[in-house]
């Protein structure tokens, strides 16, 4: 309760141990940057948020949770940019859900429903689920997630046309899931969307080339 809250990092990681989140979110807002996620012996979800208040993340990396990356559920609104979800799900959660790299339920109305500029790959379920169609996912790249079907990497979610969904092509991603020169996300946000963020997961300014890049990071040249 109370708040809001900031969780700040720098090069800093959570370690969620067994049957725990490695964040969650109840009735406030809390504002994490510079943080990664990921996994220890049988945890559970990366970041969760409900009960109201918002969770505003950028520049987090959330990896290989067993139940999911991020799950924003009962009324919590959500910010998310610059973020990194890769390698999570293929386990349900408690209420029987299969999470891969998000789940966001629509909030309440004149509550934030960002989510843009963000890197959502290799995960072992769809990258993203929204509960509206409402739920836009501006700038984002999205590849090999394993939702099946005809989008894979998303569900009932609008995919922005600033957007990149791979399916299973390969997005030309570092071993680190940062743009590689060939990436088709690179200068591909032309007319960037509303409050786009000035740098990138690393702090990289944005943009570097004639245009913004898709995905969490901006490629920078050598």
């Amino acid at each position: 309760s109370g708040g809001p809250y900031s969780l700040i990092g720098q090069s800093a990681t959570i370690t969620a141990d067994v049957g725990q989140s490695g964040l969650h979110v109840s009735g406030t807002d809390v504002y994490v940057r510079g943080v990664k996620i990921g996994t220890l012996n049988a945890a559970t979800i990366g970041i969760i948020a409900d009960g109201g208040g918002t969770i505003r993340l950028d520049g987090v990396e959330i990896d290989n949770m067993p139940q999911g990356g991020l799950r924003v559920t009962d009324s919590a609104g959500y910010d998310v940019s610059n973020c990194i979800l890769a390698g999570n799900g293929g386990t349900m959660d408690e209420v029987g859900r299969f999470i891969g790299g998000a789940y966001l339920s629509m909030p309440p109305t004149g509550a934030l429903s960002r989510f843009a500029f963000n890197t959502v790959v290799a995960n072992k379920d769809r990258g993203v689920i929204c509960t509206n169609a409402t739920q836009v996912i501006d700038a984002g790249l999205l590849a090999n997630n394993m939702g099946g079907g005809a989008t894979p990497d998303y569900a009932t979610c609008t995919l922005a046309t600033t957007s990149k969904a791979l399916g299973t092509a390969d997005p030309m991603l570092t071993p680190t899931y940062r743009l590689a020169a060939t990436s088709a996300c690179v200068n591909f946000v032309t007319i960037p969307p509303t409050n786009a963020p000035a740098h990138d997961i690393d702090g990289v300014t944005r943009p570097q080339g004639t245009a913004f890049d898709c995905g969490a990071s901006e490629y920078k040249g050598p």
